[in-house]
């Protein structure tokens, strides 16, 4: 539609930038064949009104007034005038629409392409989500498996030397089924098969909860880690599972790149009709390059010095999409050199609703 009218307004000015000077033409040649007429003293066909070379007026006997023999000459003229400038238009008409016809050609040929790649798009999607639903169902197996039989072997050895070894099968254990869920999580939410069931409640628990859960970890590295909730926060609906993961994937991180004697804050407060909720570290930084690509799914930083740290790059990814799924948004601020804030807003009750969402 744009460039129908377009191409119709071009018409028009084509129209009237031809006619225009043609129409001139054609009236001044008219003017010139009566003044030819009436020039050199003749008389006008008005009664008692004579025209002389000077322009005054003198009164005479009225005389018929004569055409000059030239006039076809001039109508002629006008007439081939006419005609040049009609070619010249119709020719820039042509060409117009033959560029038109180009251009839709090119808009077809492109748009079929840009749809057979999305369908390739959506197909390469499905597949990769297909494969990561059977990977996770092959892992889990085994490690239900594992986790029944580590966590027994803790009970058993209970005040035997060796317990501490059946922990850390149980913890490693944990860990990887922690994973496999991300992954068979991230790989709905890239469907939109990635539910919640939000319920309306104070979420200061789940956070003092998830500190106490984090701080034995920041303990082995002698991390300080401080809380800071204001006394009064906005009631919001949330699925308590799911969000839990999004702490989880938050606080971890930020033990994992604050190096020894570091310091994690924990804050939460309501601003803005919002539950404002900010995880701070003094590690590394992160570049601005790397804070544009953090949330998507399998991206990790590069660190200094090609080390290798572990994890699929899938925490931030799903971390993201949870809080989508609540009407929140998520962000990163950092600074090389002096540390790292990723932070999340919910809506608060009132302008949060309950019941299941899917993304």
């Amino acid at each position: 539609m744009n460039d129908f009218n377009a191409i119709k307004r071009i018409k028009l000015r084509l129209t009237a930038s031809f006619l225009l000077p043609v129409t001139l033409l054609f009236l001044g040649l008219l003017a010139g064949s009566v003044s030819a007429a009436v020039s050199n003293g003749k008389e006008s066909s008005i009664p008692g009104i004579h025209y002389q070379a000077t322009g005054t007026q003198t009164t005479s006997p009225p005389v018929d007034l004569d055409v000059p023999s030239n006039w076809w000459i001039n109508m002629l003229a006008a007439a081939a005038g006419v005609l040049l400038a009609y070619g010249v238009y119709y020719i820039r008409l042509r060409a117009i629409a033959r560029q038109k016809a180009v251009l839709e050609t090119e808009v077809a040929a492109r748009t079929a392409e840009l749809k057979l790649l999305n369908v390739e798009l959506d197909r390469e999607i499905h597949r990769r989500a297909e494969f990561n639903r059977a990977l996770v169902h092959e892992l889990k197996t085994p490690l239900t498996a594992m986790l029944a039989s580590a966590e027994l072997f803790v009970d058993e050895l209970s005040g035997d030397p060796r317990v501490e070894l059946a922990k850390n099968i149980y913890r490693a254990a944990q860990n990887l089924d922690r994973r496999t869920d991300e992954l068979l999580d991230v790989a709905r939410g890239e469907v939109g098969m990635l539910t919640i069931s939000p319920v309306s409640g104070d979420v200061r628990q789940l956070l003092l909860s998830m500190a106490e859960n984090i701080k034995a970890a920041a303990g082995r590295k002698k991390q300080m880690l401080t809380v800071e909730i204001t006394p009064e926060l906005p009631q919001v609906s949330v699925d308590e599972d799911r969000l839990r993961q999004v702490m989880y994937n938050y606080l971890t991180n930020a033990v994992k790149y604050t190096p020894e004697g570091g310091r994690i804050t924990l804050t939460a407060r309501q601003e803005s009709g919002e539950l404002m909720v900010e995880v701070t570290d003094t590690g590394p930084g992160i570049s601005e390059e790397a804070r544009k690509r953090l949330f998507e799914p399998y991206y990790r930083v590069p660190q200094s010095g090609g080390e290798r740290l572990s994890g699929l790059g899938l925490g931030l990814a799903l971390s993201k999409m949870i809080i989508q799924l609540h009407g929140g948004r998520v962000w990163v601020k950092s600074a090389l050199g002096v540390g790292s804030t990723f932070g999340f807003a919910l809506p608060a009750k009132a302008c949060a609703s309950e019941g299941k969402k899917i993304l």
